[in-house]
């Protein structure tokens, strides 16, 4: 039996939105100046990154 795809996961997120007619308001400005890690003691608080694996090669492990 042959797989059926979706052909709503094949468009993109944009094309979807524009097909149900939904518009997404523009982006906020940062209130304030953000910082990408705070670090306290032995802890380390990171906010806005995601986990991904390092580049082969790469000298930084992310």
């Amino acid at each position: 039996m042959p797989v059926r795809r979706n052909p709503i996961r094949a468009m993109s997120i944009q094309a979807r939105l524009d097909a149900l007619g939904i518009t997404l308001p523009p982006l906020a400005v940062p209130a304030a100046a953000y910082v990408p890690f705070v670090r306290s003691g032995d802890l380390v608080f990171i906010s806005g990154h995601i986990a991904r694996k390092a580049n082969p090669g790469s000298a930084s492990p992310g």
